[in-house]
């Protein structure tokens, strides 16, 4: 596994992220964004999550949103709904732009108030492969939310059935 810290612009402040690569990756292949819950900052526990699926085959991008963490933004430790969704957007928008990364074949994964975001932007990007929402009164379980044909399934959160949901719904 490869990890490589990058940088992108989400409404004039840089966020600050890690792409998390499997050994042996595709030329172009899908990508899961993660975001953490509230308060939180991409060096908690979604490395595991994060690393997990790089070990099953996925790149993975985990990143900070704005005032947290690495990424820029004052005042700090604020937390701004309608700034981190902007924060998830532009996040998509970097992985989508990517070379390696094949574009239909995005899946976002949030954990907390992380899931509650993905919630709302798989209701608003149709290009979404799959969404994976853990939020912390559902502990382990997952809901995955596609957006094309908005239906709700129940997932384990391992590395390995979210790759199975984006290569389903590729096809």
């Amino acid at each position: 596994m490869q990890r490589e810290r990058v940088r992108f612009r989400s409404g004039g402040v840089e966020c600050v992220g890690y792409f998390y690569r499997p050994a042996n990756r595709p030329a172009r292949g899908p990508c899961v964004v993660l975001g953490h819950g509230f308060g939180g900052t991409q060096e908690g526990s979604i490395v595991h999550n994060a690393t997990d699926m790089a070990a099953a085959g996925l790149t993975a991008l985990t990143f900070d949103y704005r005032s947290f963490g690495e990424s820029g933004g004052e005042p700090r430790q604020v937390i701004d709904i309608k700034g981190q969704l902007a924060d998830w957007r532009a996040a998509i928008a970097f992985a989508r732009s990517q070379p390696d990364i094949d574009a239909a074949k995005i899946a976002i994964w949030g954990s907390s108030l992380g899931g509650g975001h993905v919630l709302a932007i798989a209701a608003e990007d149709e290009g979404l492969a799959a969404a994976v929402a853990r939020p912390v009164a559902y502990r382990w379980h997952v809901h995955a939310l596609r957006a094309a044909q908005p239906r709700l399934v129940l997932v384990a959160a391992a590395g390995a059935e979210v790759a199975a949901l984006v290569e389903a719904d590729a096809h």
